[in-house]
């Protein structure tokens, strides 16, 4: 995928890693504590959200454990490039 400008990626074990200012946050649905919900949904409004598993959770976009990378790339640049595009709360 062709980025513009810089993209600076990370990966964390638990949600409470994660920094507070992020431009996208793709995360794994299963197993997901009750906390870890609560902190999607206060990220919500702030940071799209990217959701890959069999657990459906309130996110911009929600894809199953079969995921493509060609759907993978399609949400990024809808969420990131194209804000207006992700979905309402």
């Amino acid at each position: 995928m062709t980025w513009i400008g810089e993209v600076e990626l990370g990966a964390v074990a638990a949600l409470a890693e994660a920094p507070p200012q992020l431009e996208l946050l793709i995360i794994g649905s299963d197993g997901l504590s009750p906390g870890d919900l609560d902190r999607i949904a206060s990220r919500r409004r702030a940071t799209p959200i990217v959701a890959v598993g069999a657990t459906t959770i309130a996110a911009d976009r929600m894809f199953g454990p079969k995921l493509t990378s060609r759907e993978l790339k399609q949400a990024i640049r809808e969420l990131v490039f194209t804000p207006h595009a992700a979905a309402s709360p």
